[in-house]
């Protein structure tokens, strides 16, 4: 989002600066094109219910995972391994699985019965593959404290 378009509406809808990081962080993004909370559970339960802006939102959020990846196969000239970790990339069988939809010419294929069974570490690449297409779990605790302790030694 242009930074100008914030400003925008702040000075428009005369908003506070709470005012406009409230807007910012709960209810928009995710929250604002479904109209929930912007939890993927959520998303994907009205998904199943036939809400058409859930599917709006999901479309939206997986095609920009879909970018980058593209983004990133340019610029590296290919990759050989695909990781989903955090809340969504461990727990989103059915964002992973949309993620991974018409990627086979880049080499990457997804296993759609590991998929839907993965849960913590796992691979899911199908045989075939020849990109290798993992859940990496995200342990931001560790990461926390390793950089504490280090800040701590200096």
């Amino acid at each position: 989002m242009d930074a100008f378009a914030a400003l925008y509406a702040m000075k428009r809808l005369n908003l506070s600066v709470d005012e406009m990081a409230d807007i910012l962080s709960s209810k928009s993004g995710l929250a604002g094109m479904s109209g929930t909370t912007g939890d993927m559970r959520d998303i994907e339960a009205g998904i199943a219910a036939g809400d058409h802006r859930c599917q709006l939102a999901m479309d939206v959020f997986v095609r920009a995972i879909r970018n980058y990846i593209g983004a990133f196969l340019v610029e590296l000239g290919g990759i050989d391994v695909l990781t989903f970790s955090g809340g969504i990339g461990e727990n989103g069988a059915s964002t992973r699985a949309a993620v991974c939809a018409r990627l086979g010419a880049f080499g990457i294929e997804l296993d759609a019965a590991k998929n839907a069974t993965a849960r913590h570490e796992a691979k899911l690449s199908a045989d075939t593959s020849k990109v290798e297409i993992y859940i990496v779990p995200a342990d931001e605790e560790r990461i926390v404290a390793r950089a504490a302790a280090q800040a701590v030694a200096r």
